[in-house]
Parts: structure tokens; sequence; C-alpha cells
């Protein structure tokens, strides 16, 4: 078939000293959402810690949020893209299970680490707070654009949407963002995926090499 998919919604709060409770919805009214690890402090870069504190930062960032949604995440996004060089190693020690601090592939692969492998889901090419500064229009075209490319030409492809509760959360960027979503429901095979049914749909597979050349080459 034709499947593209399409990322269900997965919340990534920064859990901070001032809590997360009011934030994050317990897992039995979380509304179908999944919920994800996305550090400590916002400006935190885990890069600048050393390797006790870099553990004990995810550690206390796991432990926040199951203690308010119910669950413990089983995936993992670090702010502003400051992963250091242990950073999956640490979190597969933690038993996250997915990761998306990946900006080098357009579909999800394995990462071997010391501590196991890691399955990477590449995260978003053009986020919200990027459309915002000129045109909400501009974050529709660039997914449209996208989504028409990868239905025609790369069955099973995966579209990694990035919003912004305090960008996208807007009524500017929502309307643009509500249109994309109704776009993509308009086709036949789409699957609005949470990362985690991602992770597993993968695993349950079997599949270990995604490059384009296993997915396309005869």
């Amino acid at each position: 078939g034709k499947a593209v998919h399409g990322g269900g919604c997965v919340r990534c709060h920064p859990v901070g000293p001032v809590g997360i409770e009011p934030l994050v919805p317990r897992a039995g009214d979380a509304g179908g959402h999944d919920v994800a690890g996305h550090g400590y402090l916002q400006d935190q870069t885990l890069f600048s810690l050393n390797a006790d504190r870099e553990r004990e930062t995810i550690k206390k960032t796991l432990d926040l949020i199951e203690k308010a949604a119910g669950k413990r995440p089983t995936g993992w996004v670090t702010p502003i893209y400051g992963q250091s060089e242990n950073t999956l190693e640490y979190l597969a020690e933690a038993k996250i299970t997915w990761c998306s601090d990946a900006l080098d592939a357009s579909v999800p692969y394995w990462k071997e680490t010391k501590a196991g492998k890691m399955l990477m889901i590449p995260w978003s090419d053009f986020v919200d707070n990027r459309a915002l500064r000129a045109s909400p229009r501009i974050y529709f075209d660039v997914y449209k654009d996208m989504f028409d490319y990868l239905y025609a030409c790369e069955p099973g492809a995966l579209i990694n949407i990035g919003i912004h509760s305090h960008f996208g959360g807007r009524p500017a960027m929502t309307a643009v963002f509500r249109q994309i979503l109704e776009y993509f429901r308009s086709h036949k095979d789409v699957w609005f995926a949470q990362h985690h049914e991602v992770a597993k749909w993968i695993k349950d597979q079997g599949i270990e090499n995604t490059s384009y050349a296993s997915r396309f080459s005869k």
C-alpha cells in the first residue's frame, strides 16, 4: 500500500524545578496522547554535564513525568539538540526505546549503543516557530508538498511534524496545523501513529535496515 506514517501526538515538556503536574495529564485522562522525556530545563544542554549529572538528569526527568502522568515515558527528545555523545547510551540504560535526537535521516533507523539498540525517529525538517516569523501558510505548503511527494514516490515514509504549544497553540498556527491533518486524513492508507507505536511496529516486524537502498533497490 501507499502507507505514509504521520506521527500521532507526543507531548514533550521540560519538567523544570516548578514541577510538571499542571502540564501533563494522567495516563487515563491523556486523550490518547503519548508523553516523552524532554529534559529537566529547556536551556540545559546535556553535552555540558558530566556523566553522573547527565544520567541523574535523565532519571529525574523520567521519574517526575511518571509521577505526574501515571506512566513512564518510552521516548525522549533532547531540548535544543543539546545531546552529548553519550546521551543515547544513558537513555538505553534508562530503558528508553525511541529517541528523536536525529536530523540525519527521513525514516526511523537503529543506533547501536554500549547499553543496547535505540530506535531513532527523525525530528521535523520544518518546525512551527520558523513559519510563525513569516507566514503560517508556509507551514501548510511545506508539509503538503512533502506529503504529496512521499505518497507518490516513497511508500512507508514518515512525516514527523513538530509543533510547540507556545507557537503552534496560537490560532494563526493552529488553523494551518488543522488543515495539514485534514489534508493527510483525506488520503487512503495513512497511519496516524504515535512514536511508541512506530517503534513497536518496527521491532515487531523485525526490521533492521531502513536505508533507502534496502527499501527500494532491486
